[in-house]
């Protein structure tokens, strides 16, 4: 009898992962868990990791850690699954969004001198393709480079910036806490 509830509790999983250049992790977590950035540099949804400080993941959230340069992660927790992805489409998405981002930028410093307003921008798309992660990317990068970006989510399924059904503009600081 006491056997059956051994088996059936939860396995603490602590693995590190080591990232190449351009590599990404992306995980999902069940119940609170933690990342930690050994070495190198990463990312969250744009927002950088701070080296050797514990990253808080609440239940239910998933995303992804990007390097530019490689990077040394652990996740750790009762219900996180991980994992790294090789598909070179895959690393692409970093460029795009590079890319992306320095479009932005451009069209930012070209509505200063000119003092006019900055880029406005709609994305849409299939479901689960990555317009969310896209779109918080591209904030954080922003309030990276001093700008205050206005991040508008009308995803009400995933609610991640705002509450359930409400249509809620949300002003991006310097360094948001998408986790």
């Amino acid at each position: 009898m006491n056997g059956d509830k051994e088996a059936s509790k939860p396995v603490l999983i602590s693995r590190t992962f080591t990232l190449e250049k351009y590599q990404m992790l992306r995980y999902e977590v069940s119940t609170p868990s933690s990342i930690i950035l050994i070495s190198g540099t990463a990312e969250i949804f744009g927002t950088e990791l701070v080296a050797g400080a514990e990253l808080h993941v609440s239940a239910g959230q998933r995303g992804t850690v990007t390097t530019f340069q490689g990077c040394k992660v652990v996740v750790h927790g009762y219900g996180i699954a991980a994992y790294l992805l090789s598909s070179s489409e895959d690393q692409d998405i970093l460029h795009v969004y590079m890319n992306l981002h320095a479009s932005l930028e451009a069209m930012r410093k070209a509505a200063i001198e000119d003092q006019g307003r900055g880029p406005r921008v709609l994305v849409c798309g299939h479901e689960s393709v990555g317009k969310s992660t896209l779109c918080r990317t591209l904030a954080s990068y922003a309030a990276r480079r001093r700008h205050k970006p206005i991040l508008v989510d009308v995803n009400v399924g995933l609610n991640q910036v705002s509450i359930s059904f409400y249509l809620c503009p949300e002003f991006v600081p310097e360094t948001p806490e998408y986790y």
